[in-house]
């Protein structure tokens, strides 16, 4: 199977996975405070040296922050998907920072 037919159920399993994150990051019972965000970015048209075709991609970004007596936390995960142009994938990239 190519793997621009798995596409669709990856993003919507990424999305799932970044909305129960969403939903337990809002309660911040064991928190002072806490903030949770999502983010959908898509782009088209991108160029890169070696491929002469437009490329698009799509970013889903959550971050994540929280404080309580002890500390903060902070986190935030970069899902990158290459939908057209050049061979389909999937990036992940995060940090976390514990203080």
């Amino acid at each position: 199977m190519p793997a621009t037919a798995t596409m669709p159920h990856a993003i919507r399993r990424i999305t799932l996975s970044l909305a129960l994150l969403l939903l337990w990051g809002n309660d911040a019972g064991a928190f002072d405070w806490s903030s949770t965000e999502l983010q959908y970015l898509h782009g088209s048209g991108y160029r890169f040296p070696g491929n002469g075709r437009d490329v698009d991609r799509s970013i889903f970004t959550v971050s994540h922050a929280d404080g309580y007596a002890l500390g903060r936390n902070f986190f935030f995960l970069d899902t990158l998907i290459t939908e057209s142009g050049e061979a389909s994938q999937i990036n992940l990239y995060g940090e976390a920072t514990p203080t």
